[in-house]
């Protein structure tokens, strides 16, 4: 008897015990992954082929007798009717597209470690107090739906580790309870373009996943109250962020950074002081004036940088950006500047020893180089279209 298994991994046999009501307490895990089935229009066979689910008919009480269920991991198939029961006996549950509004009233688990509920149809209106019961909860995934509006107060989940809630179409506000767990390692929060309220702090000491790529309308970045070691890599791109707190340099173990905006303030003065960035790439998008925070900094005692590669693309950089970089950036050997607002490369260029790469692709107001470092085996001025053959002269005479 099927029902008897303390694995069920086949389709046909987990179909044939939820829809018969054949579960037992023998039952442990529950793996169902439908292949997605393509069937044919006969009436026009000109039509393509649609991929479509298959659906369970049951009465939503097949979990009733299987009290000692651990896993439960569901995905691609739909159900004719919600879910009445599920054993407080569960560890992991992972149901895509769960079939009810919220779960069974009864539903105690004492034990849940893992909630994934990816492209829910329908949100849970009572998720702030159903956190309450998920104390033991590490991992909670909310990712792809499109009815979530609003992440909650979730402060309960202290032990939380991962959470994740990115492609989210209509998520705007997240509580700020989610800036303060110890122990959350992974925040994923990647493509929700109308979230626009997002802690003002974070204080996520064990953090070492961030993403926030692609939440255009989010404009700010949260101040970090205290050093987060393990985190490596910060994507930003596609944000609305305009501003970097200067607590950023609190992000100790920082390698790269990746910004991708209309227009950024302060990227240069912040970057600089951070103490384990080693890659930094930034896009300038539209029409937008970037304003670097230059001004006035020459007369600022600021450390150098680690930073090897530097790609500062389309952001409306000037002459006095070459002043600040060979003493901010003495160990760069990677440049891409193209698109910027240079009148000239000065003579001060040369300070970088390390360079290989150089490249000023499409600097429109570039007219002048009168100097080159002395490493560099590649470069590229293409498309600029002020310098003259004079201009130029200097690199004619360097083995590139």
């Amino acid at each position: 008897m099927v029902g008897k298994h303390s694995r069920l991994w086949l389709c046909k046999d987990i179909v044939e015990v939820l829809e018969n009501n054949g579960g037992t307490g023998a039952i442990e895990i529950i793996h169902l992954e439908f292949p997605l089935l393509k069937r044919k229009e006969e009436e026009d066979p000109l039509k393509e082929e649609k991929n479509e689910d298959v659906e369970i008919k049951w009465d939503g009480t097949a979990f009733k007798e299987m009290k000692n269920l651990k896993t439960l991991i569901i995905k691609n198939g739909c159900f004719s009717k919600g879910l009445k029961y599920l054993p407080n006996s569960l560890r992991v549950l992972e149901w895509w597209r769960y079939p009810s509004n919220s779960f069974p009233y009864d539903f105690q688990p004492k034990e849940l470690s893992i909630l994934k509920l990816p492209h829910n149809l329908h949100v849970s209106s009572n998720l702030d107090s159903l956190s309450k019961k998920l104390v033991t909860l590490k991992i909670l995934n909310l990712d792809h739906i499109d009815s979530l509006k609003e992440i909650p107060d979730i402060s309960s989940l202290q032990i939380l580790q991962e959470r994740s809630f990115k492609e989210c179409s209509n998520l705007v506000t997240v509580h700020n309870s989610v800036g303060f767990f110890n122990k959350l390692e992974i925040l994923d929060a990647e493509n929700c373009p109308k979230l626009s309220s997002f802690p003002p702090v974070i204080h996520l000491p064990s953090l070492e996943v961030l993403k926030l790529n692609g939440c255009s309308n989010l404009e700010n970045f949260p101040e970090i109250a205290e050093k987060i070691a393990k985190l490596t890599r910060l994507d930003l791109r596609g944000t609305g962020i305009t501003y970097l707190p200067y607590s950023l340099c609190n992000l100790s173990g920082l390698c790269c950074l990746l910004m991708w905006s209309h227009e950024m303030c302060n990227i240069l003065s912040v970057i600089v002081m951070m103490p384990e960035l080693s890659h930094c790439y930034t896009w300038g998008v539209g029409n937008e004036r970037w304003e670097m925070g230059l001004n006035g900094l020459l007369t600022h005692s600021l450390p150098s940088s680690n930073i090897t590669c530097l790609f500062l693309k389309n952001v409306k950089l000037k002459d006095d950006f070459f002043l600040l970089a060979v003493v901010w950036f003495p160990n760069v050997d990677f440049l891409e500047l193209s698109g910027n607002d240079f009148t000239i490369i000065p003579e001060c260029i040369q300070e970088f020893r390390f360079l290989w790469y150089l490249n000023l692709d499409n600097c429109q107001s570039l007219q002048e180089i009168t100097g080159i470092p002395p490493n560099l085996k590649w470069f590229s001025a293409k498309n600029c279209k002020l310098m003259s053959p004079g201009g130029s002269s200097v690199l004619l005479n360097q083995v590139l």
